[in-house]
């Protein structure tokens, strides 16, 4: 079983009340729904309005719904803003599945909704909006998603397991406290361990998912959670700026940016004068009740103050030059409303390296200059192609960037020789009783989904024939929004045609691209002479970033690190023969030789039966040789293959004859296979 929670308003709140659950099959939402089993929870998140005002003809939409079972539209919406209470019951039941039901074609919608029969289970203490975005059930990354409008194809995300049970315990219980919502604090402190205690002077001792906001006179720690009882970990950027010259900078960057900034400094500017108040109360510990103002004005606070530090360089706009704010002069009203997709923007232009670094998996050793490089280059509008050697960890680069700006929201995909347009962006299916049906591709449904898109060995591809027709955007021609590409499919009636937009509610075409959007590709360096080229016409749309091997010393130490329980002598040779054949003929990256150093250990390690599978560390070591860095070697020339042997035989001129044959056969035959 599985548990999922929604963001919606009264277009799920009618079909509830007759126990069916559903979505338009134009939506991911419809996939996910599909993909339910009985007893399977939904949490529903009502939105405060029943009606979402920015969405044309939704109230029409909505009296459609009623109209399929004969229900009055009025006296629902009447239901739904007396149970839902503008958010103080934004969670009133929970939904428990209990079969898949037939498409349904009844809703005045183009597709057919999926539906699954479902059983309400009303809670004793409806949830409100407030305490649901504080839930500990609730991770705080869906919660930043869930705060305000959900965007197209996010309305529906899972839950960890066990989080629908969480839900309905919570909903039992009048004053929920501590034990259900997470704490959310300012802290007067330097130091995690400073932070904690003062928590626990206050009554606030630090629950795992609790955060607190660091602050000093002259600077800002930034952001803690904690992981631990009783502990907190960093989990964001420090912020050298004091708290008392905060408020200036932004609204210095607020006088000078323009409208294609999209630098929103309102929450961030309240932000500035509570933390200048809480700094002269003299208080050690403060909390802040909602989710939204702790996220708004603190979570998020780092990329705002990179923005700013960015925009206050350039010169004072002229007097007809347009802003992007309201009058400084003014006290900042909150913005109204949130789209997600300019929050993925605001995130994107406020992009740091030590965000991309919290993305990265301990241990991996990367120089700072990549990310530097890459962090910069997505800020200035360009896509990515990571190119360098097999294992240097390219693909956790690319889904590190972006888990920084989007989050889970982004795929992953790997190219083939195979691939036409038809992969890219689509093509014609045919469908029962013969009708053709648009299908939209991967880059597409990405620009659908508002998802970023990652390409493993991009160079695979045939270029020209799987992205020709979308040159033209990805080259960024279309910022005025006067470019559109026609493609030759007609969908629901219509020609399907891709322009820009800056989001894709604002789009005036089937598909936007818009400007957070954004493709990053990899690439191997040892491809290169056996696979299609990449053209100059498609790289001058990307940045290439060259991800290299780690400075010798530090590869060296994460090497060794890894088979320290080998024993001598033989652990020094096998780290001088590793270290070798890292940058040899074939350069290899840490994800290759790390998984060498892990079957080395492996192999030696005693089973329940008594014995190990290898006795011999160099034998081990020879064979994990062959079975992970010899195929990196497929169609190279016999020159790189006679060094490759030559690096190893100048550590062990007499290697084990089992394993050291075996290796050059292998090593012959995938060179002979790619010639």
């Amino acid at each position: 079983m599985a548990d999922w929670t929604v963001s919606t308003n009264m277009i799920s709140w009618v079909p509830a009340h007759h126990d069916q659950f559903g979505w338009p099959w134009d939506g991911q939402e419809a996939e996910v729904i599909r993909t339910m089993k009985p007893g399977d929870l939904i949490v529903p998140k009502f939105a405060q309005a029943p009606v979402w005002g920015g969405a044309s003809g939704q109230e029409d939409y909505i009296r459609g719904i009623c109209e399929v079972w004969g229900d009055d539209f009025d006296v629902w919406r009447a239901e739904y803003e007396e149970k839902v209470a503008w958010g103080d019951g934004a969670v009133p039941f929970v939904m428990r599945v209990k079969a898949h039901l037939d498409d349904d074609d009844r809703f005045p919608s183009i597709d057919p909704w999926a539906m699954v029969e479902v059983e309400l289970e009303w809670l004793e203490h409806p949830i409100s909006t407030s305490e649901f975005l504080k839930l500990r059930a609730v991770p705080v990354e869906l919660a930043g998603q869930f705060k305000a409008m959900a965007a197209p194809n996010r309305h529906i995300q899972p839950l960890p397991d066990g989080a629908g049970a969480k839900v309905l315990e919570a909903g039992g219980v009048a004053e929920r406290g501590a034990q259900y919502l997470r704490q959310e604090t300012l802290v007067r402190a330097g130091a995690p361990v400073d932070a904690a205690a003062l928590l626990a002077e206050a009554g606030l001792d630090p629950v795992v998912g609790d955060r607190a906001f660091l602050v000093t006179d002259s600077g800002m720690p930034g952001l803690h959670v904690c992981k631990s009882a009783g502990n907190l970990t960093p989990d964001g950027e420090a912020i050298a700026v004091a708290p008392g010259d905060l408020r200036g900078l932004l609204e210095e960057a607020q006088s000078k940016a323009t409208k294609s900034d999209y630098f929103r400094p309102a929450r961030a500017l309240h932000g500035a004068k509570e933390l200048q108040e809480f700094m002269a109360s003299g208080d050690a510990v403060r909390e802040v009740e909602e989710f939204a103002h702790f996220h708004d004005r603190y979570v998020i606070l780092p990329r705002k103050v990179t923005e700013a530090l960015e925009i206050r360089k350039r010169p004072a706009p002229s007097p007809s030059q347009p802003l992007s704010g309201p009058d400084v002069t003014e006290q900042w009203p909150e913005e109204d409303g949130d789209d997600p997709e300019q929050i993925d923007l605001e995130k994107l232009q406020g992009l740091t390296v030590e965000a991309v670094q919290a993305q990265l998996p301990d241990g991996m050793v990367l120089p700072t200059s990549v990310l530097a490089e890459a962090v910069t280059a997505l800020r200035s509008g360009k896509h990515l192609l990571l190119s360098g050697p097999p294992g240097t960890g390219k693909s956790t680069v690319a889904s590190a960037l972006c888990r920084a700006v989007v989050e889970s929201r982004y795929r992953v995909t790997t190219a083939t020789a195979d691939w036409t347009t038809f992969d890219t962006v689509g093509g014609y299916l045919p469908q029962e009783g013969g009708a053709l049906l648009f299908e939209p591709g991967l880059v597409l449904r990405s620009f659908e989904n508002g998802s970023w898109l990652v390409i493993d060995e991009l160079n695979r591809a045939d270029i020209d024939k799987a992205f020709g027709p979308l040159f033209t955007l990805l080259a960024g021609a279309g910022m005025d929004g006067k470019e559109t590409v026609l493609l030759p499919y007609r969908q629901a009636g219509k020609n399907v045609d891709i322009g820009w937009a800056q989001t894709v509610s604002e789009a005036k075409t089937r598909y936007a691209i818009t400007p957070a959007w954004r493709l990053l590709g990899t690439m191997n360096v040892s491809d290169k002479a056996s696979l299609f080229q990449l053209s100059f016409a498609f790289l001058r749309r990307f940045a290439v970033i060259d991800v290299p091997l780690p400075e010798p010393q530090a590869y060296r130490a994460l090497f060794a690190t890894r088979v320290a329980e080998l024993p001598q002598p033989e652990r020094d040779a096998i780290v001088d023969a590793a270290m070798a054949i890292a940058h040899g003929p074939v350069p290899l990256g840490p994800a290759i030789l790390l998984d060498v150093a892990a079957f080395t250990e492996r192999a030696l390690t005693t089973t329940s039966s008594g014995s190990a599978p290898y006795t011999d560390a160099v034998e081990a070591f020879l064979t994990a040789v062959r079975l992970y860095a010899v195929p990196q070697y497929e169609g190279a020339p016999p020159a790189d293959v006679e060094r490759f042997t030559a690096l190893l035989q100048g550590v062990w001129p007499t290697p084990s004859e089992t394993a050291w044959s075996a290796l050059k056969t292998a090593l012959s035959t995938v060179a002979l296979a790619g010639a």
